[in-house]
């Protein structure tokens, strides 16, 4: 008797981790509603900030013309607001005002887009912004350029339209560009601390200077690209 209430009570500490588990991945993600962030509250958490951290990976295309070549949808998107947390990234949903490159039936349409940052908790609970390639999230009603890869899926899976329609930014920050407002790009101090509400209008989120330069220098090839295609018209 006294053996089968030790396992009894071994199987409800097993189960009542698993739930706490359950609860806080969570609280971490599907109810950290965005809508409700205070951003004034939120810590951004740089990442990576310098460019010998990933040469091999966010500076691995030498020019706009390898990016736009290595991507299989170039879109200019409007979002008008519509996203949710999913996971360590975040869900958005774009319009298509115009192709660039890719499948052209999809202008008109809505796809979605996986953002390489997100709003969680860290250990000691605090709320804070994390950014992986030095990517911001979009602003509501302001258009985009985006250069976007194809999800990839096992031969034996069966995607859902919604998944058919799911892209992944290319190259993180240099991936996507506003076209709506002349924002400056600014160079933070890796030894300061910022809150969301300081760093929300930034199109990059940087401390490398060679990083924001390159970023300059894109952006213009894309205004470049936009015009020529609106002359082309």
């Amino acid at each position: 008797m006294k053996i089968a209430r030790f396992y009894f009570l071994i199987w409800v500490v097993i189960l009542a981790v698993g739930i706490a588990a359950s609860f806080m991945t969570r609280l971490s993600y599907a109810e950290f509603k965005i809508e409700d962030i205070d951003y004034s509250k939120i810590i951004v958490r740089l990442g990576i900030s310098k460019t010998n951290e990933f040469d091999n990976e966010f500076m691995k295309y030498n020019s706009f013309d390898d990016l736009y070549m290595k991507s299989d949808l170039v879109v200019k998107v409007i979002f008008e607001g519509i996203r949710k947390t999913h996971s360590e990234s975040i869900f958005s949903t774009v319009k298509v005002l115009d192709v660039y490159k890719g499948d052209d039936d999809k202008s008109g349409s809505n796809i979605f887009v996986y953002e390489e940052s997100f709003f969680g908790y860290e250990e000691n609970y605090s709320k804070s912004f994390f950014t992986s390639g030095c990517y911001n999230l979009m602003k509501k009603n302001t258009e985009y350029i985006l250069f976007l890869n194809n999800r990839e899926f096992n031969d034996k899976y069966m995607p859902s339209e919604i998944e058919k329609n799911t892209y992944l930014v290319n190259n993180y920050a240099f991936g996507k560009y506003n076209i709506s407002n002349d924002n400056p790009i600014t160079l933070l101090d890796a030894d300061k601390k910022y809150t969301y509400d300081q760093v929300a209008s930034e199109e990059v989120i940087t401390t490398s200077q060679e990083i924001l330069d390159r970023y300059g220098q894109w952006e213009k090839n894309v205004l470049e690209m936009v015009n020529a295609s609106n002359n082309d018209k």
